[in-house]
């Protein structure tokens, strides 16, 4: 049996090389019997899903007792902990593929004379960001990769460990304030639209693809693999499992749309009630906080924002912009008593809602029933525009259904290993099922490995992909012109004619059609 070498590494010292005392752990954790685990991509194996993180897990032995926190003679005493990063790598035909790249979350300690190991598990970064409280300016006219590296910037994130598509969707207004940061990515890949994903990917890095990745990338384009459940190899094996789609329908898509206007002079955006007393050289922060987001805002101004009872008082503000910014107080000269404060900016107030609405009739009598779009994925951040463009694509990607399959391959024929190990999310499959009689193209939603001692097994969950319209319009070619072609098919484009701007062929007219 052919099986690639493993490579299992924590950075203990947080040097991020993985080189220093006990940091390769691969030995540990191979001689357990438990199997390591590593998954990640889309929870349920559907482009449309929502975010979900990278996870994994694995034994290690700890007869040493090196990884007990109580031992200060381990060689690793004063490291354990959690939130240190790890890496699993496996070796195979001269190259090295990644697995999981990630964070210790939790050390289980198993004490036990018959077990003496200890439990890890690990999460990728993306899921990491559950844990992160935000807080940022405002910014307007930002498209969606701009936006998510203003999130990432905030969040902490790495600035050398990004890969971001600059998005299809453009923002009028991106801010964050006090919201957990994995919510507000989500609310930003909702506003760029279906097909959008972001992940960890295998080096730790963040990669944004927008909702036309899949138009533009050739491993998305072009079928990367044939897999079968029998014949000519690469074949998968069992458990198979298929999913007709029929829950999954969406033929009903209504939203309310914020429109946002600033306004044209400063108004009060917070005021304190009240009076506060300062010592001399105290410096007070005071916690202002509006209900609607602003720019422009200016220090208070005495006799105009405030009224000094007693003293004198210099103000400043943390910043001029977003939903809350920090009245820095301070007394000079003396104690002070304030009476009152207010900060002063320009709002961007919800001047009006729009309503957009679509549905697909032929779906809804066909499956009996209106199923809608849930309401908390609704695109509350993108335009107008962008918002009825998102609209045409989940109809086109879920009034049908659309069958998930999950497929087992297990190492040990080089033909399945290279997939198990080479393939990655949004990768284009042609999946051939003699069992469901399916025989389609599928795009890779999600990915899990479990490695043991002499085995590797590794489960895809794929979604085959929408078809789109035949003979679409197009100028100056007989048969596909006036009475003949169609103007598309809305939200489902071809990746091969679909028209492109700077590209070498499809950029040019006659060759490249007009799509969403």
């Amino acid at each position: 049996m052919s099986l690639p070498d493993y490579e299992v590494c924590i950075d203990w010292s947080g040097d991020g090389l993985f080189t220093g005392v006990g940091e390769d752990v691969t030995a540990r954790v191979f001689d357990r019997g438990t199997l390591l685990t590593a998954q990640y991509g889309r929870e349920n194996g559907r482009a449309f899903d929502p975010l979900a993180g990278g996870r994994g897990g694995f034994e290690l032995d700890n007869r040493s007792r090196d990884y007990t926190p109580e031992n200060a003679s381990s060689p690793l005493a004063g490291k354990l902990r959690s939130g240190r990063e790890l890496r699993v790598r496996a070796t195979y035909g001269g190259t090295t593929y990644g697995l999981l790249r990630g964070y210790v979350d939790d050390v289980e300690l198993q004490p036990a004379l018959e077990q003496r190991s200890v439990q890890v598990t690990a999460l990728d970064g993306l899921a990491r960001l559950r844990n992160v409280r935000l807080s940022t300016p405002l910014y307007s006219a930002v498209r969606t990769g701009a936006a998510i590296g203003l999130l990432l910037d905030a969040a902490g994130w790495p600035a050398d460990r990004r890969d971001l598509d600059v998005g299809a969707s453009t923002l009028p207004w991106w801010w964050a304030d006090g919201v957990d940061a994995f919510a507000a990515l989500q609310q930003i890949l909702d506003s760029e639209g279906p097909g959008s994903r972001v992940a960890v990917d295998t080096n730790g890095t963040f990669v944004f693809r927008d909702r036309h990745h899949r138009l533009l990338r050739a491993a998305s384009k072009t079928v990367q693999a044939t897999w079968r459940s029998g014949g000519v190899e690469p074949c998968y094996s069992a458990p198979m499992s298929y999913n007709p789609g029929w829950r999954d329908v969406v033929n009903d898509v209504t939203y309310s749309i914020p429109v946002r206007v600033p306004s044209g002079q400063l108004e009060n955006v917070w005021q304190m009630a009240g009076t506060r007393s300062l010592a001399d050289g105290e410096t007070v922060a005071l916690a202002a906080r509006s209900g609607e987001p602003f720019f422009g805002a200016v220090p208070p101004v005495e006799g105009v924002d405030y009224t000094p009872a007693s003293g004198t008082v210099t103000t400043s503000l943390s910043r001029t912009s977003g939903q809350s910014t920090t009245v820095y107080v301070t007394a000079v000269g003396g104690p002070a008593v304030i009476d009152g404060m207010a900060v002063r900016a320009y709002p961007v107030a919800t001047q009006t809602e729009v309503e957009v609405h679509a549905e697909d009739a032929a779906s809804i009598s066909d499956i009996g029933s209106r199923q809608s779009w849930p309401s908390e994925r609704e695109p509350s951040l993108a335009s107008l525009a962008d918002a009825i463009a998102i609209a045409d694509i989940i109809l086109a990607g879920r009034a049908r259904r659309q069958p998930t399959l999950t497929v087992t391959f297990r190492g040990g024929i080089p033909a399945r290993l290279m997939q198990q190990l080479g393939r990655d999310l949004s990768d284009r499959v042609r999946v051939v099922d003699s069992g469901t009689g399916l025989d389609a193209d599928c795009w890779v939603e999600r990915i899990e490995h479990a490695v043991g001692r002499g085995d590797h097994v590794t489960t895809f969950t794929v979604e085959r992909i929408p078809k789109v319209a035949t003979n679409p319009f197009t100028f100056n070619t007989t048969g596909q012109g006036f009475n003949q072609g169609v103007f598309g098919d809305t939200g489902r484009d071809d990746a091969a004619t679909v028209f492109i701007f700077d590209h070498a062929t499809q950029g040019k007219f006659d060759v490249g059609l007009l799509g969403n």
